[in-house]
């Protein structure tokens, strides 16, 4: 898998001691892209160089078959090699690909530990984006505080990674959408709407990769900032499911935010009101830290959002971490379903009951009075 990160990068150490739990020396805005792979009972990390050259090149060029717009002239950059082994990676074993930001306090162990655990579970390739959260370190308030910190510095890092994100979707995929455009216009040149019909049965063949993004606790709080501060619109719709699990940030107020994420499919806030970590977040920072958008079952107000109670599903309890533990340990457990479906850009609210009241799907081992069934959607297109 791949670690986005502008932690700071020190590559001649060994294993994961190469990412450190500060920001970049060259500041909170510099990106690096490691490639991390198994070995034995740990893992062996590589830092990619920034451009590419020789060997680099030639592996970036021949993964892409010579296409995708790249020509001699080309700056090539470690992140154009992370996309086209990624999606080349995505396509040969049949998966999707799951962006994942991790939450407070992990390094990166504690990082690799579950995007390894979420890759096996849910039969995803992931690729994290890491900001220096200090995992190890000084624990309670304070520690809180400082990631709180880093995190919001973060931003701008984080909408960089965005934002090379969609800029090497729409590369890898432009010659493929040139050719199936062409096909479908020889194909029907006078209906234009079976010609958009073809076209899109074309892409889904051309482009089978879904890709969705999920953010754990504090991370939710790093797209909030971002959110707030962006004024990019080169994201656009990049992701098909956004996931927002034990989001670790202001419950007030924040449709505000939330609002202004465009998936090209559906915006999920997962809620557990038990959560023992964000019951212990809302006391840590005073006035300022109020009740947490993962855990309170009140103001459901976003416009686009699906909101899903995770409270009374078996095995929850007060877990922060429900898409892991024993709560999914179960083969046929419906929330074990319904993170496989969100996370591969599928609808998983088609498995749950609706309560009308409440204003949100609920995963239970019963429906409440007043539950009704979910609407029926068609199959989705895949990117």
């Amino acid at each position: 898998m791949f670690i986005v990160t502008n932690r700071q990068v020190d590559a001649n150490a060994e294993g994961t001691a190469k990412l450190g739990p500060r920001p970049n020396e060259k500041g909170s805005n510099e990106l690096r892209v490691v490639e991390v792979v198994r070995a034995g009972r740990g893992w062996s990390i590589s830092v990619l160089p920034d451009e590419l050259d020789g060997a680099w090149r030639e592996a970036v060029v021949k993964k892409l078959n010579g296409g995708a717009g790249i020509t001699s002239d080309t700056a090539l950059y470690g992140s154009h090699y992370a996309a086209a082994k990624t999606l080349q990676q995505a396509r040969r074993r049949g998966r999707n690909v799951l962006f994942f930001v991790h939450g407070y306090n992990n390094d990166i162990d504690a990082v690799l530990a579950r995007a390894d655990q979420l890759e096996k579970k849910y039969n995803v390739v992931v690729i994290c984006f890491s900001w220096p959260a200090r995992g190890g370190g000084v624990r309670g308030v304070l520690s809180y505080r400082q990631d709180k910190r880093d995190a919001k510095a973060s931003t701008a890092a984080f909408e960089r990674f965005l934002v090379l994100v969609r800029q090497h979707i729409d590369r890898l995929n432009g010659s493929a959408k040139e050719e199936c455009m062409r096909r479908a216009a020889e194909r029907y040149p006078e209906n234009l709407e079976q010609r958009d019909e073809c076209f899109e049965a074309l892409m889904q063949r051309a482009c089978p990769v879904r890709l969705s993004l999920m953010l754990h606790s504090m991370g939710n709080y790093l797209l909030k900032q971002t959110l707030k501060s962006s004024t990019s619109d080169e994201i656009g719709s990049l992701f098909d499911n956004v996931v927002l699990v034990a989001a670790d940030t202001n419950n007030e107020g924040h449709p505000g935010w939330v609002d202004r994420i465009r998936a090209r499919e559906s915006i999920y806030i997962i809620i557990n009101e038990n959560d023992r970590a964000l019951r212990a977040s809302e006391v840590k920072v005073g006035e300022a830290q109020r009740g947490r958008l993962g855990r309170l079952r009140r103001r459901l107000e976003s416009r686009l959002a699906l909101y899903v109670d995770a409270t009374d599903a078996p095995s929850v309890g007060n877990s922060h971490a429900y898409f892991e533990d024993a709560a999914v340990r179960t083969r046929n457990s419906i929330l074990r379903r319904f993170f496989q479906s969100v996370f591969n850009g599928e609808h998983g609210e088609d498995l749950l009951s609706y309560d009308q009241a409440l204003g949100a799907y609920r995963v239970a081992a019963a429906s409440r009075p007043g539950s009704t069934s979910p609407p029926r959607r068609g199959p989705r297109s895949r990117r």
